[in-house]
Order: C-alpha cells, then sequence, then structure tokens
C-alpha cells in the first residue's frame, strides 16, 4: 500500500488495483523490495506506522517514518471526512442520500432515533450511466 500510495498520493478502494501492481513490479523490478515490519504489523488495526527507505544508485539514503496516519487518530478535518466518504460512496448512492448522511453525521448530537430511522429508509442508489 505504502508504494502504491507514494506513486498516487491515496489509498482508497480504486487504488487497490495499484497495489496489485507494485506487488508484481517488485517480482520484475529487482531494486524494488517491500519488506514486512513485524513490530508494524503487530500494532495494526489499533494504529498504523510505516517507514520507507529509498537509496539511489549513488548511494544516497532517504528514510521516512510515519508513525501517526491520518484516519488512525482524530487528525482528518471535517472537509476531508467528507470529501472521503463521497468519494467512497458514489457508486453505491445517490448525491441527495450522500447529502443527507452528511448533513446526519453533522448534527447527530441532536437527532433521535426516529430521525436516523427515516433516513436510513430513504437512503436510494444514483441510477447507473
Amino acid at each position: 500500500m505504502l508504494a502504491v500510495a507514494l506513486l498516487d498520493g491515496q489509498v482508497l478502494p480504486e487504488q487497490y488495483i495499484l497495489i496489485a501492481f507494485a506487488n508484481q513490479m517488485c517480482k520484475v523490478c529487482p531494486g524494488v523490495f517491500i519488506l514486512p515490519n513485524s513490530t508494524f504489523t503487530s500494532l495494526f488495526p489499533e494504529q498504523m506506522k510505516c517507514s520507507v527507505k529509498i537509496t539511489l544508485m549513488d548511494g544516497t539514503t532517504f528514510q521516512y517514518k510515519k508513525l501517526i496516519m491520518k484516519g488512525f487518530t482524530p487528525s482528518f478535518s471535517w472537509e476531508t471526512l467528507v470529501n472521503k466518504f463521497i468519494n467512497l460512496t458514489i457508486p453505491f448512492i445517490s448525491l441527495k442520500s450522500q447529502e443527507n448522511l452528511i448533513d446526519t453525521v453533522e448534527h447527530l448530537d441532536i437527532l433521535t432515533v426516529k430521525d436516523l430511522t427515516k433516513l436510513f429508509s430513504s437512503i436510494t442508489k444514483e441510477p447507473l450511466p
């Protein structure tokens, strides 16, 4: 997933095709290695840490460790969350349903169970093009 995030800047469902590609690339390109880190893996899903190390042909090395990933802490802004929700739900629900759900979550503290039940029963799928 890290290789794809470096290439594409994000990891959403459509990037999982790229993950399969990146895994195949490692088999074909002898200079590309993806190595698991058992310490990081053992912390998942409570934490998601990663480390990237790039070594150039002249021996110069760049390394970056990310110990707190967006989404694993309250680090997402409301705008980021809304955009991610919209991107993930486009194939499944209508624009109006997206807007209603976003508004509901934004005002969840003042809604009743009846309000939520009404909302969930009104969700519709967008007609396919």
